[in-house]
């Protein structure tokens, strides 16, 4: 279990000063023979030529390593994993280790960190590390490379990668690809929808010389209703996100992707200047449409007081998705007083299920939790979906800001770094057919309703609904996605139950209040024509 101390892990970390380890762990344990099959399945995809950690594990490590390497492996700091599944949904790729696993490492340095017969080395297999087949078929790269601002010790920028799609792109995996691993902390890859474009190249222009703009907590200001949505991430030790062969991400025409850096100078020698980054977003992209498109639900508590000198606030909120979905993967996101995330899916009695557990937070460890494919949670219809946070605002807690440990104050949500967020991601899957486009092109000018009246919207959107399926309502679903969620979901859950029931009649009849409570909430959005571009590949506008 990870980071939470057990009698048995509270022995483990106390045997480097002598007393017992746990049954079954090797009494003299060697590199060759006991420490280097653990480290080859669990470590060398980060400790190895070229990679992100600062020493190479596919060799017997330098003398000067060995007690650092016990040490962090005994304490858990190593190898990161956060996520503990042990009361919670299997997670695939399981990066952490058994207490017997560290007790060896223990047992090697009291054998005098022995190296052993490298001919007794037997492998485990290979590490638990899933990589596409192939090279990428599309690298987006930012507009020229970016030197980190040395005055930073911590520098957040965001990088516009590749120009605005020019058709909807099928991505079945990625991968952000560091350049500069020796300062590259970690990195965030956001598609950002068509309605976000402007306000990114905006962002871009403020500084014509500088590849890119300075960013925290978020890409864009927090007053900008523009939508976007992480679709990747770059954390030491990260796989690339490969999808299941029967599902893609769908990256719309007129979108684009912009990648967050967060560089962190103070990890360079001390006088060395930072050198030019050329980070970039690897793309594998199918040849067809897949069968399961994989979406992005955010479930966040914006309204929360975190007071200064608290060390256990918490706050929650929960949304509903409005069908049962399958959910492949989850991701939490606090910022440095977060101490700990949890995600759950609760029944209409109120009770639980776990679906994601982060027990102890590391805001230098944001990884995306894939389920197993064989096994993804499956999220009920009439289940909610719940993140709760903790954080630790007390003196002790507090971040350094150039050298300065700062004081507690309260905190509510915000951008910035040193602000807080409380958010999770969960990725589904949906049937692609509910999004396909259709023929003829039809017009639906809800100028001639008044604003609000639903029974008015419901009447003139049913035939563009009936003519196009679902498209209409996946792409305004996607216009909405901040501000009219819950609804849109309702209503796309509400759709997806009505079965071989012709859409026009569905809609009329056991869908009618959905689809009239979604179009009050989206009135605004479509009367302005904010929409369209999502619709183009529906051939339907709605704007005046």
């Amino acid at each position: 279990m990870r980071r939470i101390w057990t009698l048995t892990a509270i022995a483990t970390a106390c045997a480097t000063g002598g007393g017992p380890l746990p049954a079954g762990t090797p009494e003299a344990a060697t590199w060759h023979n006991d420490v280097r099959p653990i480290v080859e399945t669990a470590c060398v995809d980060c400790h190895r030529p070229g990679g992100p950690a600062p020493f190479d594990l596919t060799q017997p490590p330098p003398a000067a390593w060995h007690a650092a390497i016990v040490d962090a492996v005994v304490d858990q700091r190593m190898p990161p994993f956060p996520a503990d599944a042990t009361d919670c949904h299997p997670i695939a790729h399981d990066g952490d280790l058994t207490d017997v696993d560290r007790a060896t490492f223990t047992s090697w340095s009291r054998n005098g960190y022995a190296l052993g017969d490298p001919a007794s080395f037997v492998a485990r297999g290979a590490p638990d590390v899933v990589r596409p087949d192939g090279p990428a078929t599309l690298t987006l790269t930012a507009a020229a490379p970016y030197i980190a601002d040395p005055a930073l010790p911590d520098d957040y920028h965001c990088l516009p990668m590749g120009p605005a799609f020019s058709a909807d792109t099928f991505v079945g995996a990625l991968e952000v690809v560091p350049d500069q691993r020796a300062y590259v902390h970690h990195a965030i890859a956001y598609l950002v929808h068509a309605d976000g474009v402007a306000a990114v190249e905006a962002e871009d222009a403020k500084s014509p010389d500088v590849a890119g703009y300075t960013c925290f907590g978020g890409i864009l200001s927090s007053g900008t209703t523009a939508t976007y949505e992480q679709i990747g991430a770059h954390v030491p030790g990260a796989a690339p996100e490969v999808l299941p062969a029967t599902s893609a991400r769908l990256l719309p025409a007129g979108s684009r992707v912009v990648v967050q850096m967060h560089y962190n100078t103070t990890s360079l020698p001390a006088g060395e200047r930072a050198p030019a980054d050329a980070s970039s977003l690897a793309l594998w992209t199918r040849d067809a449409p897949p069968r399961d498109l994989v979406l992005t639900a955010g479930i966040g508590a914006y309204d929360f007081v975190v007071r200064a000198g608290d060390r256990k606030a918490t706050a929650s909120a929960e949304i509903a998705f409005g069908a049962a979905v399958d959910v492949i993967s989850a991701v939490g996101h606090m910022h440095t007083r977060g101490t700990a995330l949890r995600l759950q899916a609760v029944r209409p009695d109120g009770s639980e299920r776990c679906l994601l557990d982060i027990p102890a937070w590391d805001f230098d460890w944001q990884m995306t939790y894939a389920f197993p494919e064989s096994n993804p949670f499956r999220l009920e219809a009439d289940e909610t979906t719940r993140v709760t946070c903790t954080w630790d605002n007390s003196a002790g807690n507090q971040p350094t800001v150039n050298g300065v440990q700062q004081e507690p104050r309260d905190l509510r949500f915000g951008e910035g770094t040193n602000d807080e967020m409380c958010l999770a991601f969960a990725s589904y899957t949906l049937p692609y057919a509910l999004f396909q486009g259709c023929e003829p092109m039809v017009a639906c000018h809800t100028s001639a309703c008044p604003p609000g009246d639903g029974d008015c919207l419901v009447a003139c959107w049913e035939g563009a609904l009936s003519a196009c399926g679902l498209c209409v309502a996946g792409g305004i679903l996607g216009c909405g996605e901040t501000t009219c969620q819950l609804p849109g979901l309702a209503l796309l859950g509400c759709t997806s139950d009505c079965g071989d029931q012709p859409l026009a009649s569905c809609l009329a009849g056991p869908c009618r209040t959905p689809l009239a409570r979604y179009l009050d909430c989206q009135d605004a959005n479509v009367r302005s024509g904010a929409c369209d571009p999502y619709l183009a590949s529906c051939d339907v506008a709605f704007g005046p």
